[in-house]
């Protein structure tokens, strides 16, 4: 029996812990993140959502996606199987701001009002 690693699991499960952090969960050559993190990242850095309503990016891509989710006052976890790393912003988190802004956004863009 092979087991299967569901990115989607590991994001639920870290996200308890760090509700107000954008989280990551690392999965082979990708970082996943979902539910309103996954709005986040389309408003605050421009992707588009997959069907599943994730965000997948090439772990080449993530520190400089850091550094645009910094400049926006947001905190960051990557999570792994076996640690995570904390990436703290220097300003005052604006992650519930962010959080509404984003979910506003989404909902415009999928009714096509935007």
């Amino acid at each position: 029996m092979v087991l299967e690693y569901k990115p989607v699991k590991y994001y639920k499960k870290f996200k308890r812990d760090y509700l107000q952090f954008v989280v990551f969960v690392k999965c082979g050559a990708f970082y996943y993140t979902f539910d309103s993190d996954a709005k986040i990242m389309v408003y605050v850095c421009n992707y588009a959502l997959n069907e599943d309503g994730s965000i997948k990016i090439k772990k080449e891509e993530f520190f400089s996606i850091l550094k645009t989710l910094h400049q926006n006052g947001l905190n960051v976890i990557l999570a792994g199987s076996k640690n995570v790393s904390e990436y703290y912003t220097d300003k005052q988190s604006q992650y519930m701001k962010v959080r509404a802004r984003a979910k506003a956004h989404v909902r415009a863009t999928i009714s096509g009002v935007q």
